[in-house]
């Protein structure tokens, strides 16, 4: 399955690194894509580097999706830094 973070840098990389934590220990064959910033975190994740063009930031999280459907597509299930999956 894969798993889509749209993530940009806030204070540190802990919440992003607990909720991919919590996400392999669910689905330890996960392929997760993080677009936009790439966090320091020691959990395989393919990065999808995101510069923003746009004029309002709160469409930039739409934006990454429709980046990521562009360049990888298929089913997937859309994640945030501060989600986590506990069983």
């Amino acid at each position: 399955m894969k798993f889509v973070y749209p993530y940009k840098f806030k204070r540190s990389h802990y919440e992003i690194s607990e909720s991919l934590r919590w996400l392999y220990i669910a689905y330890p064959d996960a392929e997760v894509y993080i677009i936009g910033d790439a966090p320091d975190i020691h959990l395989p994740y393919v990065h999808i580097p995101y510069t923003s063009h746009l004029s309002s930031p709160g469409s930039e999280v739409t934006d990454k999706v429709m980046v990521f459907c562009e360049l990888i597509g298929d089913e997937f299930i859309l994640m945030n830094d501060d989600f986590f999956i506990t069983d």
